[in-house]
Order: C-alpha cells, then structure tokens, then sequence
C-alpha cells in the first residue's frame, strides 16, 4: 500500500514538471544516439551511414517519447489535456462551428427527440454553408495570390 501510494505521488510529481523530464529524456536519448554514432564509425562506418544505423537502433524520437511519458507520469490526464488544448485549438480557429456547436447543445440538450432532429439538421446545414464559404474564401485568396 505505502509502496502503490508512493509511486502515485511520484508519478503525480512527474506530471507537474513533465517539461524538466523532457528534456532531460531528449538529452538523455541525444547521448545514447551519440555514443551509438561513435560505436558504428569506430567499427569503419561513415558518419551518415553510423547516424542512420543509430538512429534505426534507438527508434523514432517520438515514439520513445510517448513511451517514457506514458511510463512516468498519468497518461489518462496527459491524454485528456492534450484533447482539450486541441479542441480549444480548433474552435479559436472556426469561430463559427463554435458557435454553432454550442447553440446546437444548448437547443438539443433539453429538448425532445423531434426538435432535437430539427436541431441537427438545421446546424448540419450551417455548418455545411459556412465550410463552403470558407473553401471558397480559401481558393478566391490561392487564385488571387497567384
């Protein structure tokens, strides 16, 4: 028990200075990938064909990464504020479906079945309209750039 609480505080720690632990790990992996490179060209490599070498050896950066976070830290929280700083992301940049999204919740949300299909439909018909707009608003300003 007082070990399971431990790695929980541990791990907690770990979530709240993720940011040190990454780069600490990034160093960490540019050392081994280093020590690698100088490995294969001491056994008569060149220097690109030790650093691909290397490279293939330790795997993609961002797969070790991912790994070492999900291994350390509470991927469910980092999962779950990575998903709204990207929803956040997504409705700055289509302010409209935004708006859209929330009258659609608002409506629907109490409603019955009927008007909440009434609802859908008249938001899939925004929605639509207003990405429409935007593709033509995009491909007038590609047009005119040219």
């Amino acid at each position: 028990m007082v070990a399971q609480l431990r790695q929980f505080i541990s791990r907690i720690g770990a979530f709240l200075r993720s940011d040190d632990l990454d780069r600490d790990f990034n160093e960490e992996l540019e050392s081994h990938l280093a020590m690698l490179v100088e490995d294969y060209m001491a056994r008569g490599l060149s220097s690109e064909q030790a650093l691909r070498r290397a490279r293939l050896v330790l795997g993609g950066r961002a797969q070790l990464l991912e790994a070492h976070r999900a291994a350390r830290g509470l991927p469910f929280l980092d999962a779950i504020f990575r998903d709204l700083r990207h929803g956040l992301r997504i409705l700055r940049e289509h302010p409209m479906v935004a708006l859209t999204a929330i009258i659609l919740f608002c409506l629907g949300h109490r409603g019955r079945q009927h008007r909440r299909a009434a609802v859908i439909l008249l938001a899939a018909g925004v929605i639509v309209r207003y990405m429409i707009a935007s593709h033509r608003a995009s491909a007038q300003r590609q047009i005119d750039s040219a």
